[in-house]
Parts: structure tokens; sequence; C-alpha cells
């Protein structure tokens, strides 16, 4: 009740409109997990690619999660680097530690943890640190940057509370706004 494919493998699940794409693939029938070697591609509703390795895709629990460094992309063109994440098909859901996500306009942030829901584009996350584009306040010698204790983000709005923010260079005695 094992089976392996190994090329180019490709697994379309046209229902959670997700398709999963790796050089080696293991199915365990009894527990209906997929498993991957190495590289795997996944493409989310053509709107997101996780490019991880080692994923296991739980299909009886509907969850997909891998414990290696991932990179995650969408058509926005924001890219998100995480150490591990879980995945929750049915609500489109996403949990992910030590997230880096770069955004098209170039600004970074960082979190400890965060959820992400795919469906709706919004994001929650505690311990965050916002590296804005230098560009952003119009002095590009500035280095405006800011913390905060948790964030909530869609597409309308961004709340971050607790926040610090200082636009000068980072340096001893910079002091937060």
């Amino acid at each position: 009740n094992i089976l392996t494919a190994t090329g180019d493998v490709h697994i379309i699940d046209d229902i959670n409109e997700l398709t999963l794409t790796a050089s080696k693939i293991t199915y365990d029938k009894n527990n209906d997990i997929i498993t991957t070697d190495q590289k795997t591609i996944i493409l989310i509703k053509n709107q997101y690619t996780i490019n991880s390795k080692n994923i296991i895709f739980n299909r009886k629990k509907k969850e997909v999660t891998s414990e290696n460094k991932t990179e995650i992309t969408d058509n926005l063109d924001n890219i998100f680097y995480l150490d591990t994440f879980k995945y929750w098909i049915i609500k489109k859901l996403l949990r992910a530690n030590n997230v880096k996500l770069i955004t098209s306009t170039k600004d970074e942030f960082l979190f400890n943890n965060a959820m992400i829901d795919l469906n709706a584009n919004e994001i929650a996350g505690k311990d965050i640190t916002v590296n804005f584009n230098t560009t952003t306040f119009g002095n590009s010698d500035n280095q405006p940057r800011l913390k905060g204790n948790t964030i909530y983000s869609n597409k309308e709005t961004t709340n971050i509370s607790k926040g610090v923010f200082t636009t000068c260079k980072k340096r001893d005695g910079c002091p937060p706004w």
C-alpha cells in the first residue's frame, strides 16, 4: 500500500485548487499521506506558489506541512520566507514561524509567528519589525522602521499594537517617535 513515483511528478487536486510538483513522491494509501523528497512546488489557486522541500500532504486532515525553509510568492509580487509552515487546505489558512515578507514595494516585515488567510489576503502576526523602503518618506539617507507586539493587515488597513517608529539611521541614541 505504498506507492513511490519519480521523475516529473504532478499531483492535481482540482477540488481544492492545489497542484503539487516534485521529482519524487511517496503515497501511503493506508494513512492517505503523500510525502515528497527534496524540492517541491505547490501552486494554490493560481495565486500562490510555495517552494519548499520534504512536504507532508495529509489528505485526510487536508493539511500540508513542512519543517524546512520555504519561499512563497503571490501574484502581487510579494515574497514570504519562512522556517516552517502548516497549511489548512479547506480554510485556506497558513501558519508559519520566523516569517520574512518582502512586499512589492520592497518593505520588509519580520514576524516571529504569523497566520495568513490566503482567501481573504489577511495576515496576523506577533513580534513585528517593519523595515520600510528607504525612499518611502522622501529621504533615502534615513532608515525608517517600526516595531510592535502584534499586527493585523488586510487590503485596506494595517494595525500594529504597541508600536514604536523612527526614520533616523540605525545608530546608538536614535530615539523612536
